[in-house]
């Protein structure tokens, strides 16, 4: 991961963009989709740059919650890698960064590419208060 994503910075990432895989940083991103990116059927899981960008929010969603990359083989997702919150299965979620990067595409807002990932944290939070709940 760290290699493609190396070599994914070099091609395609400005020099003071800030690789630090924070949620932050992911906004950073946005404007370099944006200028590649008009229309979310534009954003192909086959193309360099989305593989890329793929790969780097996910890390970025990894690094902030506790989290896992997966496959899954059922609709919507069709064997994307995925990011699932590590979480017992009543209060997990998925986010899958193709769908979010089409997602921001389609509805553009500052902050949307870590604000759709945010689903992790959310599932994180959920079960980290109802821990709390039944220990009181």
């Amino acid at each position: 991961m760290d290699t493609v994503l190396e070599r994914w910075r070099a091609r395609y990432l400005p020099g003071d963009f800030p690789f630090d895989f924070t949620i932050e940083s992911v906004s950073a991103l946005e404007p370099l989709v944006l200028e590649r990116f008009d229309d979310p059927r534009s954003v192909r899981a086959d193309d360099e740059f989305v593989q890329g960008a793929v790969r780097y929010l996910g890390e970025a969603t990894l690094r902030a919650w506790p989290s896992r990359w997966a496959f899954l083989g059922w609709r919507p997702y069709d064997d994307l890698p995925v990011i699932r919150s590590n979480t017992p299965d009543a209060f997990e979620e998925i986010a899958a960064p193709l769908h979010v990067l089409k997602l921001f595409v389609s509805e553009p807002e500052p902050g949307g590419l870590g604000y759709n990932t945010g689903v992790i944290e959310d599932a994180v939070d959920r079960y980290q208060k109802a821990l709390r709940a039944g220990t009181r």
